[in-house]
């Protein structure tokens, strides 16, 4: 099985929820003679992550409690680029998704 990097980059305008600008992150880098320092400031739902349960729960685990091994697998890619103003539960009846099936 091969294993793909879906990481998207973080940088300064990139699109962010609801394009808030409180969301954008900042970076600041600074040299002084040979050391450069950098700064980063942003949101924990800056570009690609993933959600505690505990995040739309009030009793869901927490990051440091879910097994790695639960983050990884097979995985489906959706075409939902027609989808306009959010995803519904009716644009993703048609892919025969099941409990904990992976999707992109």
């Amino acid at each position: 099985m091969k294993m793909y990097d879906v990481t998207g980059a973080i940088y300064e305008g990139m699109t962010v929820y609801k394009d808030k600008p409180e969301k954008q992150p900042k970076i600041n880098q600074q040299t002084n003679g040979y050391v450069t320092e950098t700064r980063l400031d942003l949101d924990v739902h800056t570009g690609t992550h993933i959600d505690a349960p505990l995040h739309m729960n009030v009793n869901g685990e927490t990051f440091e409690s879910l097994p790695l091994d639960s983050l990884v697998g097979p995985c489906q890619v959706l075409d939902l680029t027609a989808v306009k103003n959010g995803i519904s539960k009716t644009d993703l009846e048609g892919f025969n998704l099941q409990k904990g099936d992976f999707i992109l």
